[in-house]
C-alpha cells in the first residue's frame, strides 16, 4: 500500500483531516479527535449491548410465558376432556 492509499483510508475513516491549500494537500490529526472517535464507538457498542440484553430478557420472558400459556391450555383441555368423559 502506498502512503496515498493509507492517507485516503484514514481520511475516509474520519481519523485524519485534509485540506488543499494552493497546490499542496495537507493532512493532520488531533489526538482529541481520535479519543472522541473511540469514545463514540465505545458508547455506541455499550448502548447496543444494553439493547441486546434487554431484547434477550424480553424474548426469554415471552418464550417462558408462551410455554406456560401452552401448558395451561393443554391442562385445561385435558381437564375438560376428563369432565366430559365422566358425565
Amino acid at each position: 500500500m502506498s502512503v496515498k492509499d493509507i492517507l485516503t483510508s484514514l481520511v475516509d475513516d474520519g481519523l485524519v483531516d485534509t485540506d488543499k491549500i494552493g497546490t499542496s494537500i495537507y493532512f493532520w490529526s488531533f489526538p482529541s479527535k481520535a479519543r472522541q472517535k473511540v469514545s463514540f464507538v465505545s458508547n455506541t457498542l455499550f448502548r447496543a449491548d444494553k439493547r441486546l440484553c434487554f431484547y434477550r430478557i424480553i424474548t426469554s420472558s415471552f418464550v417462558s410465558w408462551r410455554r406456560n400459556h401452552l401448558i395451561e391450555n393443554l391442562l385445561l383441555w385435558l381437564w375438560r376432556c376428563l369432565l366430559c368423559s365422566h358425565m
